[in-house]
């Protein structure tokens, strides 16, 4: 018993040890509280946490879900029953329009949008129009007068041009800067495509509603039906077709997601998550082509049994004149024509006849017979383009008193297009002459004359039409 308590009872040696291991403990556990808070456990670090992969990825995909997801877009949309505008954008969000201010937007939708939606919601304004493009540029058209947004350069400084008080109807632009403007008084556009499509059929199709651009095409929404120019998806052209209603809206991405509406709210829509499905395959309607088709068939019908041509055999050239016009008091004609060499191109004479030797500072007096070369020319077309030539000569006319202006399209120079005098740009030259009218012709860099009452275009695109047929020329024309 006694040897048993011995045993059981520490030493005083022991108990010594014990004490200072006790000791060297407690300073061990202070010494890593201390480290710990230089070292603290970071639930972040996958070699502390390897969880937090996992779970990162799955926040990721939430979060990715979030961005790209449309569901909450379409059940917006048929919890109202109505849509009257919205805009699909697949990187930037998505927003769809009810009533005169009502609005959803997806979780990308940039927050300067989002708040100015709520601003508009909350002072009873009217949301007329939204644009979101694939860069990130965006455009709110609210209150029928006002606009707010992140836009490219040229759009901006078109905006700035129309007087306060304008009522925009629509304003969409794609990300190479292509704008679409539609008011109340008309459409403006710096693509001539859709430009020309828009003025020369602005008494064809009604009131125009909008014009939504996408890419490469524009779609035209018309009191009397939907048009579209340029290169559209498939599903938005069926679409189109399919809607039963007067599309006041068409909005579309380049997936073919589309949303259509009318101005009662009606709606067809195709809206897919954005980052499901790949680029739609297109439609392609070609009005430039139809443009040019339209313009001979017009020209041919009202010039072909009064027009004058004439082959010099000696000097190998066609000429084509459509007559006289009365321009201020002064007789005035236009008169093309060109060489049966191969590499020949088209040449533009501008006659003045039976005019007063004071007339133009008395211009006749100074011309020989040689006439004057290397002068200047400036035409300037009725779309806002401006073609110059370096390189006219004035001759004495060749009807009576008077003079001719002369140069050839190789030496014009455009200031929307670069123009090298290759048979490109003859092609495209005689497109613009075809169907533009010439505004005014300056020339000497001193004096104008207002050409705009008479119709150049219809005269000039006969002109080519039929040199190219007579002399065998088709590689002038336009494709």
């Amino acid at each position: 018993m006694k040897q048993l308590l011995l045993t059981s009872m520490p030493s005083l040696l022991e108990t010594k040890v014990n004490v200072r291991i006790l000791s060297l403990l407690f300073i061990l556990l202070i010494t890593c509280d201390v480290q710990a808070q230089y070292f603290p456990y970071n639930p972040y670090n996958p070699y502390m946490n390897p969880g937090y992969q996992a779970g990162q990825q799955l926040g990721n995909a939430i979060a990715q879900r979030s961005k790209y997801g449309r569901n909450q877009l379409r059940k917006a949309i048929k919890k109202w029953g109505e849509c009257n505008n919205g805009t699909l954008s697949l990187e930037h969000g998505a927003v769809a329009l009810y009533g005169s201010n009502g609005y959803f937007c997806s979780a990308a939708v940039d927050d300067r949008i989002s708040s100015k939606l709520k601003s508009i919601n909350k002072s009873g304004g009217t949301i007329n129009d939204v644009n979101i493009t694939e860069n990130g540029n965006f455009i709110v058209v609210f209150n029928d007068k006002e606009w707010y947004g992140v836009l490219p350069s040229g759009l901006k400084s078109a905006l700035d041009e129309y007087s306060y008080g304008t009522k925009f109807k629509s304003i969409s632009f794609n990300e190479s800067g292509t704008y679409a403007i539609t008011t109340s008084d008309g459409f403006k556009s710096n693509n001539s495509i859709y430009q020309s499509f828009y003025d020369e059929n602005v008494d064809d199709y009604g009131e125009l509603y909008s014009v939504n651009i996408c890419g490469d095409g524009a779609v035209f929404c018309y009191s009397n039906g939907t048009r579209y120019c340029g290169r559209i998806p498939n599903e938005v052209e069926s679409a189109i077709r399919s809607f039963s209603h007067t599309a006041k809206f068409v909005k579309f991405n380049k997936h073919g997601d589309y949303l259509i509406c009318d101005k009662y709210g009606s709606y067809s829509y195709s809206i897919g998550d954005a980052d499901t499905g790949s680029n739609s395959s297109t439609v392609f309607y070609d009005w430039a082509k139809e443009r040019t088709k339209k313009a001979k068939e017009k020209a041919y019908a009202k010039w072909n049994s009064k027009a004058y041509y004439n082959f010099n055999d000696e000097k190998k050239v066609h000429r084509v004149w459509c007559g006289v016009e009365i321009i201020d008091g002064k007789f005035v004609s236009l008169q093309t024509s060109i060489a049966t060499d191969y590499n020949a191109a088209p040449t533009l004479n501008i006659d003045f006849h039976a005019i007063s030797e004071t007339d133009f500072d008395g211009i006749l007096k100074n011309l020989s017979e040689e006439g004057l070369e290397n002068m200047s020319l400036k035409l300037e077309l009725a779309n806002g383009e401006t073609i110059t030539s370096s390189k006219m000569a004035i001759y004495k006319s060749w009807l009576g008193i008077g003079f001719r202006l002369s140069t050839s399209l190789v030496s014009m120079r455009s200031d929307k297009r670069s123009l090298r005098g290759d048979i490109s740009s003859i092609q495209y030259l005689v497109g613009q002459f075809s169907t533009n009218n010439i505004k005014s012709v300056t020339f000497k860099g001193r004096y104008t004359v207002d050409f705009s009452s008479i119709d150049t275009k219809s005269q000039l695109c006969y002109d080519f039409y039929r040199l190219a047929d007579e002399a065998g020329k088709s590689n002038i024309l336009p494709n």
